[in-house]
């Protein structure tokens, strides 16, 4: 899949059939998942020595994966929710 930024944004059918959701609920749901993520680490701060921060933006971690691979390793959300039972 294309990264978040080079997403269409100006078609919102377009942007909903590659996304899954429409902008304004991917929106939300990004910032909801932001915030959960503050959360944690302000929970547990001990838990990120030695950690590097992931190079991909939530966004781009919300994103599901290329339809041409659907059984492609390592996939995070997407895999976890939708693919595997």
């Amino acid at each position: 899949m294309k990264p978040y930024a080079q997403l269409p944004t100006d078609n919102p059918e377009e942007y909903k059939h590659l996304v899954g959701l429409s902008k304004e609920d991917f929106q939300h749901l990004n910032s909801k998942l932001c915030v959960y993520i503050g959360e944690q680490k302000a929970l547990s701060p001990l838990t990120r020595r030695g950690r590097k921060d992931s190079k991909l933006t939530t966004e781009d971690r919300l994103l599901p994966p290329p339809l041409s691979d659907p059984y492609k390793l390592g996939g995070g959300f997407w895999y976890q929710r939708v693919i595997l039972p």
